[in-house]
Parts: structure tokens; C-alpha cells; sequence
């Protein structure tokens, strides 16, 4: 089984003023709200569900825990997470590689587990920490993958259990 880590802003949802608080983060001077009415679920978020057949889903957020849990809830995929990890538990934000050292003492993830993200920010310290990056290209224009769906269809090609015995072909 896999364990997946998926940023929530820009990645799960839609937020209009993402430039604002890529650049709170970047500066790392203080924490952000925004408001749930002003949000949007992105296109391919049920995808959650399927995906949770493959493993855990933990999401990385740099929101408050409440703010995060009450956003999954507003789109019905609550049911799909394991755990939200906050950085405002951890007190960094996800470009900071100490936020994903408390993620693994938190989740007992194992180095090499899945980290998807829309957001470049996080991106380097993940790799630091020993997360395999998978970068949501959105807009195609860095990565060939753009969507949570490309993820599951490419994750679902990859993984039949050989030890399973011919079940694992005719389930999966």
C-alpha cells in the first residue's frame, strides 16, 4: 500500500488570492485566513476517493487544522483523509524542511512516499526530506502531469501485487 501527502491550497482547492499567500510563506512573516465562501473545489478533487483505495492521504496545509478539516468537509472528502498536518502544529511552513521531519514523526510515513502539490514552493523541501515530488502542472507548462486523475491512472498502472496470486489482476 502507498501513502500519499497532498498540499490542499492550489492543489485541492481553488483560491483567488493564491499569489497573496504564496508570498506570506515565501516571507514566512505570519499566518493567513481565507474565507471558505471564496473558494472552489478544483476539478478532479473526488479523485480523493479513488486514490484512498491505493493508501493513506495525509494533507499538508499551511491553514490552521479547523480551517482545513472545515474546507474538506464543504466538498464531502473529509471521509478520504487520514490526517490533516498543519503548519501551524508544526510552527514552519511547508517550504521549510522541518515541517516535513514532524510529518513523518507524526504519520510514520516511509521516505520515498508521494508528495503531490500544485504549489512550487514546496517542492524543494520535500525532495530534502525524501518525498517523491509529483508536481500538478495545472497550466502545462513545467510537468506532464496535470491532474489528480493523471496521478491515480499512472499509480493504479504501477501497483499489482505479486504475492496476491491471480486476484490481484482480476481486483485491480
Amino acid at each position: 500500500m502507498t501513502d500519499f501527502v497532498i498540499t490542499l491550497l492550489n492543489t485541492l482547492i481553488k483560491v483567488d488570492n493564491i499569489n497573496d499567500i504564496i508570498n506570506q510563506i515565501k516571507n514566512a512573516d505570519k499566518y493567513f485566513e481565507i474565507n471558505v465562501n471564496n473558494i472552489s473545489a478544483a476539478d478532479d478533487i473526488y479523485y480523493l476517493e479513488e486514490l484512498s483505495y491505493k493508501g493513506r492521504i495525509f494533507i499538508a496545509t499551511n491553514l490552521s487544522t479547523k480551517k482545513a478539516y472545515e474546507i474538506l468537509n464543504k466538498y464531502n472528502v473529509d471521509a478520504f483523509i487520514t490526517r490533516v498536518i498543519s503548519a501551524e502544529n508544526v510552527k514552519v511552513f511547508t517550504n521549510n524542511i522541518k515541517f516535513f521531519e514532524h510529518l513523518y514523526k507524526i504519520t510514520n510515513v516511509k521516505r520515498g512516499t508521494y508528495f503531490i502539490t500544485a504549489n512550487e514552493i514546496s517542492i524543494e523541501a520535500a525532495r530534502l526530506a525524501g518525498f517523491r515530488v509529483i508536481y500538478l502542472d495545472r497550466e502545462g507548462k513545467k510537468g506532464n502531469i496535470r491532474s489528480l486523475k493523471e496521478v491515480v491512472e499512472v499509480n493504479s498502472k504501477q501497483y499489482i501485487d505479486g504475492k496476491m496470486g491471480d486476484s490481484a489482476l482480476r481486483c485491480s
